[in-house]
């Protein structure tokens, strides 16, 4: 199982990486930036993972990498990044089935009224990643 995973904290993303590669065997492809995210869309649509893992703050580029954001990124600056890249697979019928959670340190409330229908939201536990690890099992099972 291919899981594609959208964290902006190195640390973090290792630290779940190394929790659902271990336990499951899963492959865990990290995306650190919105820009790389948008920048990787096409191949994530053409050859989509079993599921999607994404937070819902994350910076658009590395610090230092000078790229032109679009309009609503300006607005909304890092927060509902995920929310954004979250559309762009939604809106994509390659990758609008697959499941997606959204794993956050916000609350669930802070992405009401931005996504239309029942989501997977769990609130990001920094030390201890294996209610993650259950969720995806059970979603990629169905």
């Amino acid at each position: 199982m291919r899981v594609v995973l959208l964290e902006n904290e190195p640390d973090v993303a290792v630290q779940i990486k190394d929790t659902l590669e271990v336990a499951q065997g899963m492959v865990v492809e990290c995306i650190y930036t919105e820009y790389e995210f948008r920048r990787r869309i096409h191949s994530l649509t053409a050859s989509p993972p079993s599921a999607f893992v994404l937070d819902v703050i994350v910076d658009w580029t590395e610090p230092g990498v000078d790229v032109c954001a679009p309009i609503e990124v300006v607005k909304d600056g890092p927060f509902y990044a995920g929310v954004r890249c979250y559309s762009l697979l939604s809106a994509d019928p390659r990758t609008e089935a697959i499941p997606v959670v959204f794993y956050s340190g916000c609350r669930r409330s802070d992405l009401d009224g931005m996504i239309t229908g029942p989501i997977n939201f769990l609130s990001k536990d920094y030390g201890d990643h294996r209610e993650l690890l259950r969720l995806l099992e059970e979603l990629i099972r169905r």
